[in-house]
C-alpha cells in the first residue's frame, strides 16, 4: 500500500478550489499541501512493515485550515489503495455536517474520475464503498469500517454520541484498521466528551513526536504528540499557518465573535461553554443613547413623543412558582434602523405563584391600547390558559418554544443589538439586573441565554427582552398581525365596475403588502 503523500504526488486529490504558492485560490485542481502537512501525514500515513505506525490520528488545527479537505483526501486515498472491497465511513453530529465536508470533498473527487455517486455513498470499482451517517447508533451497528472520518468530533456530547463512538469502533479482521478525526477545540465542561478525552490521553498525557517536535507553537511548545502506548496520535496546534488566514481575516473575525467563540475556533482553544451573556456596559450604552434620543421613560408614558407611533412586539416569559413572569416590549424604528426598549414590567413570585389574569393578562391589554403593538410572542409553557383567552380576543399571538434553537437565534440577535450600538433604552433597573445575571450557554449550534447553575438571581426579563428584540428585528415594522391581500392587477377585481372595487392607489405601490402602502385618497 503506498503512502499519502506519494498517492498524493500521483494521481492526486482533486478539488472544486485549489490553492497554489503561484496562483493563489483559483477553480478546480489539484490539492497541494504546504510542507507542514506533508511531514504530519507522511510520518502519520506512511506503512512500515506492511502497517501504519497509528490507529487513531487526530488533526486538530484552527478553523478555515483545510481540515475538512485533507480528511476527504485521506478517505479517497484509503479507497484507492487499500485491500478492494473496504469500508469507509465518514461519520458526524448530523448527516448533513457528514455528507457537506470531508465526505463531500470525496464524492467531487469520485465524480472527477468516474465514480458512482449516490447521496450518501460512494462506489468505488474495486468494490471499495465509502458511506456519510450521522449519531444514529444502531443504523451503523455491524459494519466493518475499515477507516472511520470523524468530522467535528467537539459537536459529539450526550450519550447517543457515546453509544454512536463505540459502535463505530473499528474492525478486528481489518488488514489496515484506521480512525481519523479532525476536529478544532470544543467546551471543557461538557459530558460526556469523546475529544476532551482523546486529548488528554495524547497530548496531556503522552509525549511529544520525535520525527516532528521541530514543529512548534508561538510558545515553543510541539504540536505532534504519540500516546503512551504508542497507539494514537494528535496533530494539535493552535497557530494558524496556512497562506490565506491573515492578519486581516482574523481582525475581521474578532470584530463579529465573542472572545471564547474566537479563542475555540480560531485559536483551536478549549473553552467553557458558560460564560458572562454581554457587558453590562453595553446597556448602560444603550441608555445613554436612549436618553439622547429623549426616552427616559417607558413608551405610553411618552405623550406625544414620536417614538410613540413606532412598531412594538411584546415578548413574554411566564414563571409560576419559582421565576418571575415577565413581559417586554421592543420597538422597532424603521427610519433609523434602530431597536429599543418601549415597555417592561416584571412579577417576581416568590414561591407562592402569580394571577396571570390580573398581572400579566392586565398588562399586555394595556400595552396593546396605548402603544402600536403588531405581535405578541410567547412560550405556552404556564401560558395556554392567558393565550387562548387572549387569542379569542382578537390580539395577534405568536408561539415562540424557548428551546434551544429558537432561543439561540434570539440570544444572538439581542447580543448583537447590544454590541452593535443599535439599541436604545430608557432606565430599567430590573432588567439591567436580569442581563447581568446572565450567562452565555454555547453549543455546537451556537449560544443562548441561561440561568448559572444554582444561582439565585432572577434572568426572566433578559430571557423576554431577547424575545421581543428578535421578533421585532424579524418583522422590522410590518405589521402582519392581520392578513395582508394583494391584489393581481391582471384579475377582474381591478375593473371599475367590480362590486368589490378597491379604495383607488397609487399605482406604482401596488406590489407592496397593505400595511407598507399609503393611505387611499
Amino acid at each position: 500500500m503506498r503512502s499519502l503523500i506519494e498517492w498524493m504526488d500521483n494521481p492526486g486529490f482533486s478539488t472544486a478550489r485549489s490553492w497554489t504558492a503561484i496562483d493563489g485560490w483559483s477553480g478546480e485542481g489539484k490539492l497541494e499541501l504546504v510542507e507542514h502537512q506533508r511531514r504530519i501525514l507522511g510520518h502519520c500515513f506512511t506503512p512500515k512493515d506492511d502497517k501504519f505506525p497509528y490507529k487513531t490520528v487526530v488533526y486538530s488545527c484552527p478553523k478555515k485550515s483545510g481540515k475538512s479537505t485533507v480528511a476527504g483526501a485521506i478517505g479517497s486515498w484509503y479507497a484507492d489503495e487499500a485491500p478492494p472491497h473496504s469500508e469507509i465511513v465518514s461519520a458526524a453530529n448530523t448527516l448533513e455536517q457528514a455528507e457537506n465536508r470531508g465526505f463531500a470533498a470525496m464524492q467531487y473527487d469520485a465524480r472527477q474520475r468516474g465514480f458512482k455517486n449516490l447521496s450518501a455513498k460512494i462506489q468505488y470499482p474495486n468494490g471499495t464503498a465509502a458511506i456519510a451517517v450521522a449519531k444514529k447508533y444502531a443504523s451503523v451497528a455491524g459494519g466493518q469500517n475499515d477507516l472511520v472520518l470523524w468530522d467535528e468530533l467537539h459537536g459529539l456530547t450526550d450519550e447517543f454520541s457515546s453509544r454512536f463512538w463505540s459502535e463505530l469502533t473499528l474492525s478486528p479482521t481489518s488488514r489496515y484498521p484506521m480512525r481519523v478525526i479532525v476536529s478544532y477545540a470544543g467546551y471543557e465542561n461538557e459530558d460526556p466528551n469523546i475529544l476532551l478525552d482523546l486529548y488528554k490521553h495524547i497530548v496531556k498525557n503522552g509525549k511529544p513526536v520525535e520525527e516532528l517536535k521541530d514543529i512548534v507553537d508561538r510558545n515553543g511548545d510541539p504540536v505532534c504528540w504519540v500516546s503512551d502506548d504508542g497507539q494514537s496520535f494528535a496533530y494539535w496546534d493552535t497557530e494558524p499557518r496556512m497562506p490565506w488566514q491573515t492578519a486581516d481575516y482574523y481582525e475581521a473575525e474578532m470584530g463579529t465573535l465573542r472572545p471564547l467563540d474566537f479563542l475555540r475556533l480560531h485559536r483551536n482553544q478549549w473553552v467553557t461553554s458558560v460564560s458572562p451573556y454581554i457587558d453590562v456596559a453595553w446597556w448602560d450604552a444603550a441608555v445613554e443613547r436612549g436618553e439622547k434620543a429623549g426616552l427616559i421613560a417607558p413608551l405610553f408614558m411618552a405623550g406625544d413623543h414620536p417614538f410613540r407611533g413606532y412598531p412594538v412586539s411584546l415578548a413574554v416569559d411566564v414563571g409560576v412558582k419559582q421565576d418571575c413572569s415577565s413581559v417586554v416590549g421592543v420597538y422597532y424604528d424603521v427610519g433609523r434602523v434602530r431597536v429599543g426598549l418601549a415597555c417592561a414590567n416584571v412579577w417576581p413570585t416568590q414561591g407562592v405563584g402569580i394571577d396571570l389574569e390580573t398581572t400579566v393578562e392586565a398588562y399586555i391589554q394595556e400595552m396593546y391600547k396605548k402603544l402600536k403593538v403588531i405581535s405578541i410572542v410567547y412560550d405556552r409553557t404556564n401560558f395556554h390558559r392567558s393565550m387562548t383567552t387572549l387569542k379569542k380576543k382578537g390580539f395577534p399571538l405568536a408561539e415562540f418554544s424557548q428551546q434551544a434553537g429558537s432561543m439561540t437565534k434570539a440570544s444572538k440577535a439581542l447580543y448583537d443589538a447590544l454590541r452593535n450600538g443599535v439599541f436604545e433604552a430608557y432606565p430599567e433597573p430590573t432588567l439591567r439586573d436580569h442581563l447581568k445575571y446572565s450567562v452565555s450557554k454555547a453549543s455546537p449550534q451556537g449560544f443562548r441565554i441561561a440561568k448559572e447553575h444554582n444561582a439565585k438571581y432572577k434572568i426572566d426579563g433578559a430571557v423576554a427582552l431577547a424575545m421581543a428584540t428578535y421578533d421585532a428585528i424579524e418583522r422590522a415594522g410590518v405589521d402582519t398581525s392581520k392578513p395582508i391581500r394583494i391584489v393581481s392587477p391582471f384579475t377582474d377585481t381591478n375593473r371599475a365596475d367590480n362590486v368589490f372595487q378597491r379604495p383607488q392607489q397609487d399605482p406604482t405601490e401596488s406590489w407592496l403588502p397593505d400595511a407598507l402602502r399609503s393611505r387611499a385618497r
